[in-house]
Order: structure tokens, then C-alpha cells, then sequence
């Protein structure tokens, strides 16, 4: 699910964000509302209103699983974890800050690995 706020929250490359995620049940119906809040240097943005039954899934295609109930039940339900949206933008619009550090870190891992394995052979 992608929540969007309507106002948004102007963030600065290396400033905190912290944020929630809340979801309360509707009474007499099978979905929830949801609350999305994010703050970043003092500035809190609150979007609410959000309900589950309406979601937007147009650019989705849910995968489906079937679950056995019993010996001779099953339902079919949607797979949550196995659908992915298609890519919202041809460019990436978040770019992970610590990805050369981890590029280095797994060269180094890798580096190691060899000379441990260079080692037992001799």
C-alpha cells in the first residue's frame, strides 16, 4: 500500500524522519482506517482518512494463494507478500544514502571469505 500525504514534509539529506502507521478497525465491516503520520525537524504532517476498501490497485496485480482450511475447504485470498507494485517513476525518487558504504563492506566480506578459504587450503 503507498500512503501519501497531502502537504508535503520537506526533509534534508541526512535529517531524521520518524513517523507511524495506525489502523483502526471499522465497526460492522471487514477493513480498517488508517492514519499516517511523519515528522522531520519540528514539522509534523498527519494525513487521515485513509480506508483499506479503497485502495488504489490500479497498478497492481495481486497474486493469489489458496488456503486449506480443512480436508475439504479451502478459500482463495490474496497474497500479500508475493504482490509488487509497478514501479511508480522510471527514476528513482529515494536513493539509498549508505549504499556505497555497503557496496564496500560486502567487497570486504568478500575479500576476507577468499583469504580465509586461501588459508585452509594451505
Amino acid at each position: 500500500m503507498r500512503l501519501m500525504l497531502l502537504e508535503p514534509l520537506a526533509v534534508n539529506k541526512g535529517q531524521d524522519v520518524t513517523g507511524s502507521v495506525g489502523f483502526v478497525p471499522l465497526s460492522g465491516s471487514n477493513t480498517y482506517n488508517c492514519k499516517l503520520a511523519m515528522e522531520s525537524g519540528g514539522v509534523r504532517r498527519e494525513q487521515d482518512g485513509y480506508n483499506l476498501a479503497d485502495v488504489d490497485s490500479s497498478n497492481q496485480v495481486p497474486a493469489q494463494r489458496v488456503h486449506q482450511i480443512s480436508s475439504v475447504e479451502q478459500v482463495q485470498m490474496i497474497d500479500w507478500e508475493a504482490t509488487k507494485p509497478a514501479p511508480s517513476a522510471t527514476e528513482a525518487l529515494v536513493r539509498d544514502p549508505l549504499s556505497e558504504n555497503k557496496r564496500q563492506a560486502a567487497q570486504s566480506q568478500d575479500a576476507a571469505r577468499s583469504s580465509a578459504a586461501s588459508a585452509l587450503r594451505t
